[in-house]
């Protein structure tokens, strides 16, 4: 392998030593890009009953087994609306099934929806499945669908909401904890005559805990948006992701998929997954866009953002990733991609942070490139088709910052060496040390400049001033409020990541729709901005807060806070 050294010549831009107090406090909140709009029709919740309305507590309420109730209530025949209501008890259920389209289910504020005991022996029973129909809403805002984790110790199907082959569904608002399988699974009907996808999913404002195979998994979709979404601790088997694409065969597709405004948290293994390897250049085009995003504390080996593809025979399309913030990175590397051929679909990473500054040293390199696969199989001669944008790595570590691996060390030097194809673009660094950039023999088309700003110690603040202003202040009702932190001074040509919290007597995912918590201010730009969808859930009248969180990164303007007044409704 080639190794370059960061320096004057080449694609290499120089080293350069900067002042520590302009560029040190990157290190645990810098984030890069434009903010962008959330683009949400309304804020929670976002569903009222309408037309024929039945309550799942009309059909009686058994505090042991409530399956028989809930169950007729989503059979029932002319209902437009089914409303689980709070009864003041969970409902303990066994599997539930919606067997009908064109249907709103509303699960009441409070409500908690139970795995039964002993009640899902089936390895595929799921808590909710919905098979093969259409035009469906289920809006839960401080509810929540809960299953009994520990009980489930073999298979990886029971799923907390099961989707094969609907379309046109949305759910929102709802938490999810604690399943056999997934939080949400996107799979195929094997009813006659049902697409090998779902089409137009929407998912938003869930929190989607404690699961035993992944957060969602999706098999086969065209149209799905995920936004304001938050998915963590998901452990058990693997692959153990925040969320996992991966096709079955080469007959199904992952296109026009959104993910955006969603924090992945501690899911032990990966946090977004992208696993091609069943599908094929007949397949139609993989089109995806993750934004606005924040990835963090993943204590498993593999990167935080995987490609894994199945070589030559991948199809086309473009995954990128913009806007996201890569923190904590410990163990493993930010952004992976292995077997993918540079023939096939593009990757690009644009105005994104990787932050891995103090945590522990990683197996992958943050940005890792491979020919094969981790076992050194399916090995394709040339591999890449990779952009980058505004780039910014914050590393105390000695691996190299970009690694691209022809072929395993361990393994016998092939008789084609692959060559590093097609990739391009500019990566900052600020790191303890001179860092190295692997690019193997040879490599075709590439054009990177990496820029590398050495520091010599723990990071200290960031020589800037925040505040944190609003824009609309009182609510009356549903809106969205636009929250604006402004800053002064420090390294203004870099990015700033500003921590937010909102206090007071608000519910998360009820009164306020889900959000990261974190307002980006771009390179070269003084402020940055988010829009908040906010609701007033009751009757009164209250005041919440937004305050910009204390950091040695940056110093805060006052008391860093301003007000939203709910009035109510």
């Amino acid at each position: 392998m080639t190794t370059l050294p960061i320096g004057p010549s080449g694609p290499i831009g120089p080293s350069r030593p900067v002042q520590r107090r302009a560029v040190l406090g990157l290190g645990a909140v810098a984030a890069l890009g434009a903010t962008l709009p959330i683009l949400r029709a309304q804020a929670a919740p976002s569903v009222v009953p309408t037309g024929e309305v039945v309550r799942a507590s009309d059909f009686g309420f058994d505090a042991v087994d409530a399956t028989d109730a809930l169950q007729t209530a989503l059979d029932h025949p002319t209902a437009d609306t089914v409303i689980i209501d709070n009864v003041d008890q969970p409902w303990i259920t066994r599997p539930l099934f919606i067997r009908r389209s064109n249907l709103v289910v509303i699960v009441e504020d409070g409500v908690e929806i139970v795995a039964k005991e002993g009640g899902f022996p089936g390895a595929n029973d799921s808590l909710l499945s919905i098979d093969a129909e259409h035009d469906i809403t289920i809006s839960g805002y401080g509810a929540t669908m809960r299953m009994l984790k520990p009980e489930y110790t073999s298979g990886e199907w029971r799923m907390a909401v099961a989707l094969r082959s609907t379309d046109t569904v949305v759910i929102e608002g709802l938490a999810l904890r604690d399943s056999g399988g997934d939080g949400v699974y996107l799979g195929v009907s094997s009813t006659a005559g049902s697409p090998r996808h779902c089409i137009d999913v929407t998912l938003r404002d869930l929190l989607i805990d404690n699961h035993r195979r992944n957060g969602i998994s999706v098999i086969s979709v065209s149209g799905l948006v995920i936004e304001g979404c938050t998915v963590s601790n998901t452990v058990g088997t693997n692959p153990q992701a925040g969320i996992d694409f991966e096709p079955n065969y080469d007959n199904e597709r992952l296109e026009d998929i959104v993910v955006r405004d969603c924090i992945f948290t501690e899911n032990w293994s990966v946090q977004i997954n992208f696993y091609t390897k069943n599908l094929a250049a007949s397949s139609p085009p993989v089109t995806a866009r993750v934004e606005r995003t924040v990835l963090e504390g993943q204590s498993g080996g593999m990167p935080m953002f995987l490609i894994w593809a199945n070589g030559a025979d991948d199809p086309t399309g473009h995954i990128e990733i913009t806007n996201c913030w890569f923190h904590n990175v410990q163990t493993s590397g930010a952004l992976g991609l292995l077997n993918k051929s540079s023939d096939t679909f593009r990757v690009s990473l644009s105005h994104s942070v990787i932050d891995s500054w103090d945590t522990p040293e990683k197996y992958y390199a943050p940005l890792h490139i491979a020919a094969d696969q981790p076992d050194g199989t399916l090995r394709v001669d040339h591999y890449g088709a990779v952009d980058f944008d505004d780039v910014l790595v914050i590393t105390n570590h000695v691996n190299p910052v970009f690694n691209a691996r022809p072929y395993r060390p361990a393994d016998p030097e092939p008789d084609v060496i692959p060559q590093l194809t097609d990739v391009h673009g500019d990566i900052t660094v600020i790191s303890a040390d001179p860092i190295t950039v692997e690019l193997g023999p040879d490599p075709v088309d590439v054009d990177l400049t990496f820029d590398n700003i050495l520091i010599d110690s723990t990071p200290d603040p960031l020589d800037a001033t925040v505040t944190v202003t609003l824009d609309t202040a009182t609510v009356d009702g549903e809106t969205v409020v636009e929250v604006t932190a402004s800053r002064t001074g420090g390294l203004t040509a870099a990015p700033l990541a500003v921590r937010y919290e909102i206090t007071g007597p608000v519910a998360e995912r009820h009164d306020l729709a889900g959000h990261s918590g974190v307002i980006i201010i771009s390179g070269g730009e003084s402020s940055g901005t988010v829009r908040i969808p906010v609701g007033t859930s009751d009757s009164r009248a209250r005041i919440v807060r937004v305050t910009a969180v204390d950091s040695d990164r940056y110093a805060v303007s006052g008391a860093g806070r301003k007000v939203i007044a709910l009035t109510p409704r």
